[in-house]
């Protein structure tokens, strides 16, 4: 009976043996799948560091075949260097806490990455640390993209910071996550922790605060970008900003916050407001010229017709002079035609009173007066055709208008013992375009002057030369005298109206300016006043017919 308890009993034994042995086996092909079919680069390592079970991607970290890695220790594989920075959690591990490190490790063949090392301990039934589980992740991308979004970061921070304007990001709530340098100058603070996590009311005063919050909400509600003018205060005062806000939705498109970007515009508006008002006050200065215009224009005609007037009546009054002169050669002229007449009278009456009186006499007497009296009246039709104002511009021989106006005051010229000489070219080739009786009128005056000049000089007597021409277009006529000459400082003012000196011998100071009006204005030409040694010469252009 005792034998065949042994018997039972090892029988048992050997039962319960097989059945630990085939859970070992299960468990082992469990983590042997595990170690298969993970992402990761896993291992099981004993107490002392020898690899029990790894995976492939493990011994591919490594750079050895997975062949080789069995029941070799990691601080073989790694070297001293590279496993006296993982000892101390190796040691934590087999203590029996886990442990977790990131660094860069040399793996053989002189391969640098950076990884993350997780040493989880493993425990047998009786609680004790069995083996360690290893598991390596390569997170040399993970840093580079960190590195990359921080640079990311760091490029748009300097991005916004260099922006002419203001820039911020809010959340939902309205609490700045971002904001830009310019902003913070805004806000008088100097570091984005001062905002960051703030609402606009705690920033800036009830009313302005509230006017912000609302520009969000209607933003944020519409779903679309806005642009205001917000007014921030200052230190320096009150700025405007034209500020453009926008909704700025998730990855799955629900709008979580709010963006804003804004440039200042007080000095815009500044010039704008000016530029209103400078467009208001040019409106009503030209309102007010418009006004003063219209009665500029009626004072314009007032002054054109008042000038002409004057000009009508200082015509007027040199055609009265030059009449008054001309009446005295024509009682000149007469003076000897009736002496004439007075004696064929005179010899009438003797005869018939010593009874002389023939018909023979008679006759002849009475020719001799009606010679006289023809004579007369040739003279009268003369200077009647003389003064008739001229109404059409035409073509006229200047040399017979000068010998015309030489003709009547030949004369007077004599009386004064003044030669007057007349050099003409031949006849028909001085043919000038104007208003010939006008033409008389400003040679007589120049004639007038001249015999005036030559009077007030010593002695009494002189010289007044007259000479015809054509020059380039132009008949040109030139009168000299050997008179008392004109005074450099009055030569620019002899052709104005009234001025004269001769006031003491009756001077009206009109003659040279209707000569002047006469020859430039009407007749389209020139009158020149020149100063020789001695004397003085008026030259007159007109043009050539």
């Amino acid at each position: 009976m005792a034998g065949a308890a042994m018997g039972l009993a090892g029988l048992a034994w050997l039962v319960a043996r097989g059945r630990r042995e085939t859970a070992a086996a299960q468990r082992l092909a469990r983590a042997v799948a595990l170690l298969e079919n993970s992402g990761e680069a896993l291992a099981i390592l004993d107490l002392q560091g020898r690899h029990r079970l790894h995976n492939e991607r493990w011994a591919i970290l490594l750079n050895v075949s997975p062949e080789q890695l069995t029941g070799v220790s990691l601080s073989d594989l790694l070297g001293a260097d590279q496993w006296s920075p993982l000892a101390e959690a190796w040691n934590r591990c087999l203590a029996g806490a886990a442990a977790d490190l990131r660094r860069a490790i040399t793996f053989p063949g002189g391969r640098i990455r950076s990884v993350r090392l997780q040493l989880r301990p493993r425990r047998d039934p009786g609680g004790r640390v069995a083996e360690v589980v290893l598991v390596c992740r390569d997170i040399g991308a993970d840093l580079n993209a960190a590195r990359a979004l921080a640079d990311c970061d760091e490029r748009f921070a300097r991005f916004m910071d260099h922006l002419p304007g203001v820039a911020y990001i809010k959340d939902g709530g309205g609490r700045y996550l971002y904001v830009n340098t310019c902003f913070l100058n805004l806000t008088g603070r100097e570091e984005l922790t001062q905002v960051a996590g703030r609402t606009d009311a705690d920033l800036w005063p009830p009313d302005r605060a509230y006017l912000f919050q609302a520009n969000d909400r209607l933003t944020l509600t519409t779903g679309r970008p806005q642009e205001f003018t917000e007014i921030y205060p200052g230190p320096g005062g009150e700025t405007h900003w034209r500020i453009h806000k926008f909704p700025i939705p998730d990855a799955e498109g629900r709008i979580v916050s709010l963006g804003g970007i804004g440039v200042d515009v007080t000095e815009k508006l500044r010039t704008e407001e000016e530029m209103r008002s400078a467009l208001h006050l040019l409106g009503k200065r030209g309102r007010e010229l418009a006004a003063l215009n219209a009665g500029l224009e009626a004072r314009v005609r007032e002054e054109v017709d008042a000038n002409r007037r004057k000009d009508l009546l200082m015509l007027h009054q040199s055609r009265l002079a030059a009449m008054g002169e001309m009446v005295g050669n024509i009682a000149h002229q007469w003076r000897q035609p009736l002496n004439a007449l007075n004696l064929v009278l005179g010899n009438l009456r003797d005869a018939q009173h010593f009874g002389e009186l023939t018909p023979q006499l008679m006759a002849a007497q009475v020719a001799r007066g009606d010679e006289i009296i023809q004579r007369m009246s040739a003279t009268i039709d003369d200077f009647r055709h003389f003064f008739k104002p001229d109404k059409v511009r035409e073509p006229f021989d200047a040399r017979v208008v000068i010998e015309r106006a030489i003709a009547m005051v030949w004369d007077s010229f004599a009386k004064d013992c003044i030669d007057l000489v007349f050099q003409p070219p031949p006849e028909g080739t001085a043919r000038a375009m104007g208003l010939p009786n006008e033409y008389a009128q400003a040679i007589l005056a120049l004639l007038g002057n001249a015999r005036e000049a030559v009077m007030e000089g010593p002695g009494g007597g002189g010289r007044v030369e007259v000479g015809l021409s054509r020059e380039d277009g132009w008949v040109v006529a030139v009168i000299a005298d050997d008179g008392v000459g004109v005074a450099e400082d009055i030569r620019e003012r002899i052709f104005e109206p009234y001025f004269t000196t001769k006031q003491e011998r009756g001077g009206s100071g009109i003659g040279l300016y209707m000569a002047k009006t006469i020859i430039e204005q009407h007749m389209q030409g020139r009158i020149e006043a020149e100063r020789p040694e001695r004397g003085a010469r008026f030259c007159v252009r007109v043009p050539e017919a």
